[in-house]
């Protein structure tokens, strides 16, 4: 309807809240409702019958001064229907003091609001009937920049407090030995028996030694056990069954002595929740808590971290859980337990490695002594004595009186010669008291662990709260990105509710032109208020009911 047949009722409203870019736009249940809002509006001037000049300009008899303040028009075609029409007045013209020339567009949507059904198409932006945590899942396309951070869990490992492993190739008890035995180890087969010692407190302090001997063995602390262990096995000859000394932090060992499995680890973090704060903001509309927006960190001190999307997460069995490898060169593998309906989502863990490997001081003429040297050199001494003795008696033969001199040279070179031997043997006895300690393995303490840094850590990575305010504004004005096929809907939220199609068809009661502009008017966006007098204010709670 582009132009006013004379014999119509004109109305000309002031402060109608909606304009004709269709930005907002005005929703009512039904005609009646909609005309009862019209018409109870104050007009600033009411005429009855029209004069056309052209399509979209009638003739009041008014001044114009009277009609500044109108924004909006409203008539009826009485010789036609009862149906009103309703139009937005873009000018107002003076002609003279008793005519004035109104310039006014039809609006569309409520003119035709309850005369057009939308069909289905593919819905872009909308308010959602529904809001719930991590429901809505579409990228919205947003930069979202830098992030802020705070821990959710973090598990210090003891800050330092660690448990020493000795790894023999033998078995033992403790005190005894035994041959070793291939035996299963960890889903694995070993030959090699892990021998934890308690060479910390909980705080991390170092016990003392100050207990060597073996009376005092059942009164000594885990690191003197640890070094009479060492000196045992040493005076035994085993010193090469010592094969690596490693710190692993108390958590990832049992008591169990022999170490064959390690502790069960698992680190349990935030639940997000309709209220939880991002950089102390909290967001009107629950898509904010989902990635980019926000986001889960974990890592270890040495810098490997993995990143996971809070959608993702299932809620209360949000956990790492931490993997160890009891073994002469120590890790640990931190895993997701339940994330992205996985059991354990291997391609998001991560390891740590930086534990520390000891070295070990093995006293050298204990082991020379262990290892045969001393009684390999005293034998040497007897058989130096008994072979200078037998010499000696061979060379003067079975005769009697005085020795020949022959006899009296060959007596004193075999005596010489046993003198020799057994020097020589006294000689490398004396060398060896003087062997400097072996060391086995390596010194190679971690600067992480030396200064007690090894911490695995689970922090939420959120925007700024400035940012996110701005971005939880613009959801509050537009919705989300839904882009689902679907029959639009004007009605979704109790106060307002932001429609934009693609492709949108119409069908009903309207004219071409008008059903034309209809579908360009939703494919573009518009925003349908509820209350009249709430269009613009934003500040309402607009949540799904």
């Amino acid at each position: 309807m582009s132009s006013i047949v004379p014999n119509g009722q004109i109305r000309f409203l002031t402060q109608i809240p909606i304009d004709a870019n269709y930005e907002n736009s005005l929703d009512f249940l039904n005609e009646v409702e909609q005309r009862t809002y019209f018409l109870s509006q104050q007009p600033v001037h009411t005429m009855l019958g029209a004069t056309r000049i052209r399509d979209g300009v009638i003739a009041v008899n008014s001044l114009a001064d009277n009609l500044l303040s109108a924004n909006y028009m409203m008539f009826q075609n009485t010789n036609f229907s009862n149906k009103w029409f309703y139009a937005f007045i873009t000018n107002i013209e003076y002609v003279n003091n008793n005519m004035s020339h109104v310039y006014y567009q039809i609006d569309d949507i409520q003119t035709w609001l309850f005369d057009v059904q939308l069909k289905q198409c593919l819905v872009e932006r909308e308010h959602t009937a529904t809001d719930n945590l991590f429901e809505h899942l579409i990228d919205e396309g947003i930069t979202t920049g830098g992030y802020k951070n705070s821990d959710l869990a973090t598990n210090e490992l003891s800050m330092g407090s660690y448990n020493a492993v000795l790894f023999v190739s033998f078995d033992s008890d403790g005190k005894d030995i035994s041959a070793s035995k291939i035996k299963p180890y960890q889903g694995n087969l070993n030959g090699l028996t892990p021998l934890i010692f308690g060479v910390q407190d909980n705080d991390g302090n170092w016990y003392p030694v100050t207990k060597t001997d073996e009376e005092d063995y059942d009164d000594m602390n885990e690191m003197e056990k640890l070094n009479y262990f060492i000196k045992t096995v040493t005076e035994a000859g085993r010193s090469e069954n010592l094969v690596s000394l490693v710190l692993i932090p108390k958590e990832l060992t049992r008591d169990d002595p022999y170490g064959e499995y390690p502790s069960d680890i698992y680190l349990r973090f935030l639940n997000y929740t309709s209220n939880t704060q991002i950089d102390g903001y909290t967001p009107k509309n629950k898509k904010l808590y989902t990635s980019p927006f926000c986001m889960i960190e974990f890592g270890t001190s040495d810098g490997q971290k993995e990143y996971l999307q809070p959608e993702y997460l299932i809620a209360g069995q949000n956990e790492l859980e931490i993997f160890t490898n009891i073994s002469p060169s120590p890790s640990i593998l931190i895993v997701p337990s339940t994330y992205a309906n996985e059991n354990y989502s291997w391609n998001k863990s991560i390891s740590f490695d930086a534990f520390p490997q000891c070295a070990m001081a093995i006293d050298g003429y204990k082991a020379w002594v262990a290892s045969g040297g001393l009684s390999h050199e005293v034998l040497g001494v007897i058989n130096s004595f008994e072979q200078g003795l037998t010499g000696g008696i061979q060379g003067v033969g079975t005769g009697s009186g005085a020795l020949s001199p022959q006899e009296t040279l060959k007596l004193g070179q075999s005596a010489y010669a046993g003198m020799s031997g057994m020097m020589s043997h006294l000689i490398n006895i004396q060398y060896a008291k003087r062997l400097p300690n072996a060391v086995k393995g390596n010194i190679n303490s971690q600067p992480l662990t030396a200064n007690q840094q090894i911490r695995i850590y689970i922090r939420q990575m959120t925007i700024n709260g400035e940012q996110a305010k701005s971005i939880d504004d613009y959801f509050t004005m537009y919705g989300y990105k839904v882009n689902k096929l679907k029959q639009p809907t004007r009605r979704n939220r109790p106060h307002f509710t932001y429609l934009k199609t693609k492709g949108l068809h119409v069908d009903g009661g309207a004219p071409a032109d008008a059903i034309q502009r209809i579908e360009t008017i939703y494919d573009n966006g518009i925003r349908f208020w509820v209350n009249p007098a709430e269009v613009g204010n934003y500040n309402v709670n607009n949540a799904p009911v």
